[in-house]
């Protein structure tokens, strides 16, 4: 099953940058496991209550525009930027209209790294 999602997260970084990508994936995959991932289009009931979310999150919005908050206030995710979203707290989210992205959701093989990454204050975006 790792497999698949490997072959998602580098499909998800080919969206980003197609002749980094394998070389992004293979220094990811030494630090992270890829829990799921894929692409998916978002429609007006792409909406959240408050859920705890375990797993940390890279998304890669491709059209249209999503919302996201994962405690520090709701974020707009567009495209042509890459979103690092911290897991093990409380996540909301929503799209008014449609909505297209490429995600991976993962975790850090090392306990000091996982931890670290989920006390990142707010989503994370490349470019800034």
């Amino acid at each position: 099953m790792q497999e698949s999602y490997r072959l998602a997260a580098i499909a998800t970084m080919h969206a980003l940058a197609h002749d980094l990508s394998d070389h992004i994936i293979a220094r990811m995959s030494r630090l992270f496991h890829f829990t799921r991932g894929g692409k998916t289009i978002c429609t007006p009931d792409w909406a959240s209550s408050d859920v705890h979310e375990p797993d940390h999150k890279l998304y890669i919005p491709i059209s249209g525009l999503g919302f996201y908050d994962a405690g520090a206030g709701e974020r707009e995710l567009g495209s042509g930027k890459l979103y690092l979203i911290p897991g093990g707290r409380r996540h909301r989210y929503r799209c008014p209209e449609r909505f297209a992205v490429r995600w991976i959701h993962l975790h850090a093989i090392d306990h000091e790294l996982n931890l670290r990454v989920s006390q990142l204050g707010d989503l994370t975006s490349w470019p800034t």
